[in-house]
């Protein structure tokens, strides 16, 4: 359930601006950067949308939402229907949501890793939440009003298609624990699960993928690369991108930091060597000019 709004101006406060999702009547979240789209106009756009299924999503101290594992696939999966719903309300109301910055990964490498997100969704279902799905399989938030009533002057309830009864999305359910060890306040309560929006199980190569690649430089971060909402970051700082842009290998480098970045939402920590192996095989086999396999 949800709606969203559009003033004349400018909200006066800050804390009413943006999208906001609670569950069970607690805000979590609110603004427009947790959801990836924007109005122009961002601070004349409101709204507030309730998603009781995410309760099983919230860190221990139910401030957050774990990002990881089973439970942070039904985060992600709940937040992509969320931002297809609004952005195509703020396109009806001719609030183009403002582009995207450009991408430093070539467009080749990301032509690449979308043919093998696309590849590997079907054999790893939680990958779906990363795919944006078009045409009939589409996604679609089932948001509207309350039964029995009806969204104020100036408010527009979000529903599944316009002029019918939103319908609750179903899925298969998603297996339990986290994909790693998390932090103390970030262990998950124990659950039954909870179905994903959309339908996981779907066709191998559903849509376009969702995923996007940016570059940043983390001296102080181990890591290759790091998965943050719908995004990898590769660290340009890590001395092994150094040494692979300098081989002229830095598509390889930046194929098995995708790679590691999703395998802990992809797989348990126990598989996650088989899935880097299957991601790379998969990209290894979409080399060449357009895409076509290299002939041995």
């Amino acid at each position: 359930m949800g709606y969203l709004e559009r003033g004349p101006a400018a909200l006066s406060s800050e804390e009413l601006r943006g999208v906001a999702v609670s569950t069970c009547g607690k805000v979590i979240k609110r603004g427009w950067d947790w959801l990836g789209v924007a109005p122009a106009e961002p601070g004349a756009v409101a709204g507030l949308i309730e998603v009781p299924a995410l309760t099983e999503c919230l860190t221990l101290n139910k401030a957050e939402f774990i990002k990881t594992g089973p439970r942070g696939a039904i985060y992600l999966a709940f937040r992509k229907v969320i931002q297809e719903a609004v952005a195509a309300q703020l396109a009806d109301w001719g609030e183009t949501p403002a582009p995207r910055p450009k991408r430093g990964a070539p467009r080749q490498l990301e032509r690449d890793l979308q043919s093998v997100l696309d590849e590997l969704a079907g054999d790893f279902p939680l990958l779906a939440t990363l795919v944006e799905r078009h045409g009939g399989g589409q996604r679609r938030l089932p948001l509207g009003a309350a039964a029995g009533t009806a969204p104020a002057a100036g408010v527009v309830a979000l529903g599944a298609t316009p002029g019918e009864a939103p319908t609750q999305p179903t899925a298969e359910p998603l297996p339990h624990g986290p994909a790693q060890p998390p932090a103390e306040h970030e262990r998950e309560p124990h659950s039954r699960g909870t179905a994903v929006p959309g339908n996981p199980l779907g066709p191998k190569r559903p849509g376009h993928h969702g995923l996007r690649i940016q570059f940043e430089s983390r001296p102080d971060d181990g890591q290759l690369g790091r998965l943050v909402e719908s995004t990898v970051w590769v660290n340009t700082a890590h001395p092994a991108y150094g040494r692979a842009t300098a081989a002229r290998a830095d598509a390889y480098h930046v194929a098995l930091t995708v790679a590691m970045a999703l395998a802990p939402l992809a797989v348990e920590p126990v598989d996650a060597h088989g899935f880097i192996t299957a991601f790379l095989t998969s990209w290894g086999e979409t080399g060449g000019r357009n895409g076509r396999p290299v002939a041995p």
